[in-house]
């Protein structure tokens, strides 16, 4: 084949060559698709995600990894979150996953593919059965995961359908999977969404939710091949085609193991084998997939009558192998022609025939009358009309003089004589057809012809002549044509007359005159209008169908109720109800310098919803059917359990027209969920002349979701030192818990300083506080007085009486304790308590027992609280402090239970030995007693730890 420039599609078998380099973005096959609103792209790569998209250089399914976002660290990704992922054939139909959806889960993290969720907090993924990682690609950060799962069987995924080798990759955002509720798939292909496109499975992967990638696998085992063959017009016959040689269609090409085939319009026809393909036979397929000689395929053409087979010169088989696209040789025909060069051996004969004509043709008219054009009656009551409709002609008019025949020209001879020319040799004759150098065929050729004139021609003669190519001459007899002897076609001469109301009936020409036809019609009064009765007579010609017709109107009038509708829309306000709580971790801080830290827990809980002003409401209509009158009327309308109002009720309604009116209906207390709402209408009934005077309209109503929302969202604020703080908003019916921190500077020295904190409800006002304390001074410290009052006393008598004892008879100053009731000591000691005399022990010892008891009953710790002993307040309450270290050990400070043992280890039993009896100064009971004394007023000082 030489000079032809031909385009043949191939099929390209799986492991098609491509070319791929690492961090080459742009896929060389079904680049990542935009579809959907998840920003980014998806990819495949290796297992180090250095090379994407590599679509030809997948020798197996493990070495296919899932990516996805930018190849650098500084593009736009996928948006931050964990996706499912699945792989299907190129068209999305077949699921070619075959492990459970709750396995497939991937996460983004940055905009990048980041491996696998650590575990199933989200509750859709099992971290059992999750699929292997790659490794990370340091220079555009992603962790590739990879697509198949070794756990299933059989391993990775199911074989795609396509031909090609070609799957598809999709992901979408787990909160946008539509698959089963529970995202267990449990077989592949069962996950099928009714959300879906009717007959377009999605496996729960919406388009517009999802991204995906095609990519290839290289299969070591191709299991098809394509075979090609065209057909040609070998026009010189030579056994190839050349540049101006057709390819032929709709020729029949047989192949080894294959249904015979038709070539296509580029007169190519290609077979498919493969094992599961409907040509392919069980021997063909054993043949082509175990025979190393591959399989030999004969083409063989069905030839056509009148050609002869030129190609293929040298041989029509083909041997294919798995993955072969092969185009065979070319089937080439050539045509044979028959020999049309023979002798003229007898003469041409010619005769003719001429038949005339012409036609007469009637004008027609036509009247109609009626007795009355309107009567007016009431509404349903009838009228009668009274027509007449009459037809008249004319004398007709002649015209269409014509001539018409056929001119046989006879051929004598066995072959057919060519180069004949026929003619007509009267004025305004036509032969019909080719009839210049024309081929007479043996026997008899026949050309119609017609005459034609625009007026009667009288009497004229006709003669048809035949001339040959070589000068020969041959005339017919002349055809004499007489008009007047000619009985003319009569056009139009009798008319069909029809009536809307009546006949039809049948007039002829030939009857001479006018011809009348009366009839009568009977008509209802309408409902509601004046309505105008046309009624029309219709002539028809019988031959032309020339039609002509007359008409009347008639009106009769009547009137009708009128009629109501109505709206109904219902409306409720719902007004949510919330509580707010506000928590600190603690209330009291005692330190003696830096800052305290107060954690506040505020929680605002939405509690419910009340319901409140239901109301029915929506407009009125009264429509009048009547186009002649205007009606006035009054609306009212009844709602059961509610009152209604209608807001001008008295309305006017115009001829045709609707007057409308709003009404509203509310509830006392909360409604049924739906119900019924009628509005009536009422007029005059005679002044409108109408069969009633009222008429109704209803329309249902349902009560849905609440029209207005009162604080159904809230917002939380809170208010510490004069400063106040937006917490955040939120909408019912979730609640919220707000956590955060205060640190406040500690208090001055032998105070507490108060600190209010406020949460705050904006919309509702609702609030909660918390009052917390940062001070300077030991508390927990009861006076003398209370221990001997009461309500000290009773927390004496419902300690532990043995362990109370011996914690008070540790020390030497109490050990006189002996029989008598620790209530009744306490009572007689501080009773006792006086500084006046020589020495101070009475009052000492009182001060000394009321800070034990403190300790012994303290939940604050008190007994290890650490004391300054340079400052102790001289007085209480005032701004003077004295040093008290020297009766202390001295010590500059120490907790209060090392107080309590230093002072009772300078008292024999019983206190009457007390510091050497010194009683003030240095080393004194004064300085003793006046350090228990602030104690138990709690305004001793915290040391510095």
């Amino acid at each position: 084949m030489t000079g032809r420039l031909r385009v043949i599609s191939y099929r390209v078998a799986a492991g098609l060559c491509a070319m791929a380099m690492a961090g080459f973005v742009a896929p060389l096959l079904g680049a990542a698709s935009d579809n959907g609103n998840v920003d980014g792209a998806i990819f495949t790569s290796t297992v180090d995600a250095t090379v994407v998209n590599e679509n030809t250089r997948y020798g197996a399914k493990s070495e296919v990894y899932l990516n996805g976002g930018p190849q650098n660290l500084n593009a736009n990704g996928l948006p931050d979150g964990d996706y499912y992922y699945q792989i299907t054939d190129p068209s999305g139909k077949d699921l070619l996953s075959n492990d459970d959806i709750a396995c497939r889960v991937l996460q983004v993290v940055g905009g990048r593919v980041a491996g696998v969720p650590a575990d199933d907090a989200g509750g859709y993924g099992n971290p059992a059965c999750y699929h292997a990682i790659g490794t990370v690609n340091e220079a555009s950060g992603v962790l590739p995961v990879q697509m198949g799962s070794a756990v299933t069987d059989p391993q990775w995924f199911l074989d795609t359908p396509n031909n090609g080798g070609e799957y598809k990759a999709w992901i979408t955002p787990v909160t946008a999977y539509i698959g089963v509720a529970d995202h267990d798939q449990a077989v592949a292909g069962t996950n099928q969404s009714t959300a879906c496109r009717a007959g377009d499975p999605c496996h729960g992967f919406e388009d517009s939710h999802s991204k995906t990638d095609n990519f290839k696998i290289r299969e070591s085992n191709p299991r098809y091949a394509d075979l090609t063959v065209c057909k040609f017009n070998d026009l010189d016959g030579n056994g190839s085609q050349d540049v101006d040689e057709p390819f032929l269609a709709g020729w029949t090409i047989n192949a080894t193991d294959q249904h015979a085939a038709v070539t296509s319009e580029d007169g190519c026809v290609t077979f498919t084998y493969a094992p599961s393909g409907d040509h392919s036979s069980p021997a063909a397929v054993a043949n082509f997939f175990n025979e190393p000689d591959g399989l030999v395929v004969t083409l063989e053409e069905v030839n056509q009558a009148g050609w002869t087979q030129t190609a293929p010169v040298v041989h029509n088989t083909v041997t294919l192998h798995a993955g072969d696209s092969i185009h065979a040789p070319d089937f080439g025909n050539h045509f044979d022609e028959d020999c049309t060069d023979c002798e003229l051996r007898k003469d041409l004969t010619v005769t003719k025939t001429a038949a005339p004509h012409f036609v007469r043709t009637f004008t027609w008219e036509i009247e109609k009358l009626v007795d009355s054009t309107r009567i007016d009656l009431a509404a349903g009551e009838h009228a009668t009309f009274h027509y007449t409709v009459s037809v008249t002609h004319d004398a007709g008019t002649d015209s269409g003089f014509s001539a018409s025949g056929v001119i046989a020209v006879s051929n004598p001879n066995d072959v057919a004589v060519t180069g004949v020319t026929v003619s007509d040799r009267l004025d305004g004759c036509m032969i019909t057809g080719s009839h210049d150098d024309v081929t007479i065929a043996p026997g008899t050729t026949e050309f119609n012809y017609s005459c034609e004139w625009n007026e009667d021609p009288g009497v004229v003669a006709n003669v048809a002549t035949v001339t040959v190519a070589d000068g020969e001459t041959v005339s017919s007899q002349a055809v004499t044509i007489d008009f007047g002897t000619v009985t003319p076609h009569l056009v139009d001469d009798a008319v069909t007359v029809t009536d809307t109301l009546a006949g039809p009936w049948t007039v002829l020409a030939t009857d001479g005159g006018r011809t009348s036809f009366e009839y009568a019609n009977t008509v209802a009064a309408p409902a509601g209008t004046c309505t105008a009765v046309d009624n029309t007579a219709t002539f028809t010609t019988d031959d032309s169908e020339t039609d002509g017709s007359a008409s009347t109107q008639v009106t009769v009038c009547g009137g009708v109720d009128l009629t109501v509708s109505k709206t109904a829309a219902t409306a409720f306000t719902r007004t949510y109800d919330w509580s707010i709580r506000k928590s600190v971790d603690k209330t009291k801080v005692e330190q003696k310098n830096g800052t305290a830290t107060f954690n506040y827990t505020v929680d605002a809980t939405s509690t419910g919803s009340v319901d409140s002003a239901w109301t029915v409401s929506g407009t009125i209509s009264v429509t009048n059917p009547n186009d002649w009158q205007r009606v006035d009327a009054n609306l009212a309308d009844a709602l059961d359990s509610a009152a209604c109002t209608v807001t001008g009720g008295s309305v006017t309604v115009e001829p045709r027209g609707t007057a409308s009116a709003a009404y509203s209906c509310t509830f006392a207390s909360a409604p049924a969920a739906d119900g019924t709402n009628t509005a009536t209408a009422t007029w005059d009934g005679t002044a409108a002349r109408t069969a009633g005077s009222s008429a109704v309209g209803t329309a249902a109503y349902a009560f849905g979701a609440p029209t207005t929302e009162v604080n159904k969202t809230v917002t939380v604020t809170d208010t510490f030192s004069g400063t106040t703080t937006t917490l955040g908003s939120f909408t019912a019916p979730a609640s919220q818990s707000f956590t955060y921190s205060h640190t406040v500077p500690n208090a001055v020295g032998g105070q507490c300083t108060a600190y209010n904190n406020t949460a705050v409800i904006t919309e509702t006002g609702q609030s909660s506080s918390q009052m917390v304390n940062v001070c300077n001074t030991a508390t927990g410290g009861l006076t003398i007085g209370y221990w001997q009052n009461k309500n000290g006393q009773a927390v004496i008598k419902a300690a532990n009486q043995a362990a109370l004892k011996a914690y008070l008879t540790q020390y030497l100053p109490f050990q006189d304790l002996g029989t008598q009731t620790i209530a009744t000591y306490v009572t007689n000691v501080i009773k006792a308590a006086n500084a006046s005399g020589a020495g101070m022990n009475a009052m000492l010892k009182a001060q000394m027992l009321a800070t034990a008891l403190n300790v012994y009953t303290s939940t604050m710790g008190l007994g290890g609280a650490k004391i300054d002993l340079t400052m102790v307040n001289k007085t209480i309450g005032s701004l003077t402090y004295e040093n008290a270290s020297s009766s202390f050990g001295p010590a500059n400070s120490l907790t209060v239970s090392q107080m309590l043992a230093y002072a009772a280890s300078r008292s024999n039993v019983g206190g009457s030995v007390w510091y050497n009896q010194v009683k003030s100064g240095a080393n004194s009971q004064e300085l003793a007693k006046d350090a228990f004394d602030a104690i138990n007023n709690e305004v001793a000082w915290i040391a510095i730890p």
